[in-house]
């Protein structure tokens, strides 16, 4: 069941002739480079990271790239702990932890390891609450 509701929502932007948007994308992508020309840039991205904490599309892809790198070394260290604990329980899933696995196997790590159950935490950080808490400071 895991699988295929990963798949039928990993497919649900799939293209398909009904919903053919491209040449929306390129009125969008035209309306775009010429934005970026009345504002005196080269690009649209250089237009749009002008006001940015990066400034420019190159600080953009860097700051991109160096968290892609801390982002995979989380996810391989997350994917440990879930093989580990499988172990631990003597489960053995055939070709590994899939895509669809990933968020039923690390919330049953974070309730055994760390004694977190996500939706114990979900009234706090309803948007009412958050709300009232940022406006209460």
């Amino acid at each position: 069941l895991r699988q295929a509701v990963f798949e039928a929502f990993s497919k649900r932007g799939e293209f398909s002739p009904e919903r053919d948007n491209l040449k929306i994308a390129v009125d969008i992508l035209r309306l775009r480079k010429r934005q970026a020309e009345l504002h005196g840039k080269e690009s649209f991205a250089e237009y749009k990271f002008e006001d940015t904490m990066a400034q420019t599309p190159e600080s953009g892809m860097k700051l991109l790239t160096d968290v892609w790198v801390k982002a995979r070394d989380a996810a391989t260290k997350e994917r440990e702990l879930m093989e580990d604990f499988l172990t631990e329980k003597g489960q053995v899933l055939d070709g590994g932890i899939q895509p669809w696995d990933w968020r039923y196997y690390a919330e049953q790590v974070r309730q055994a390891k760390f004694n977190f159950d996500e939706n114990e935490m979900k009234p706090y950080l309803s948007l009412d609450a958050v709300t009232n808490a940022v406006f209460d400071v």
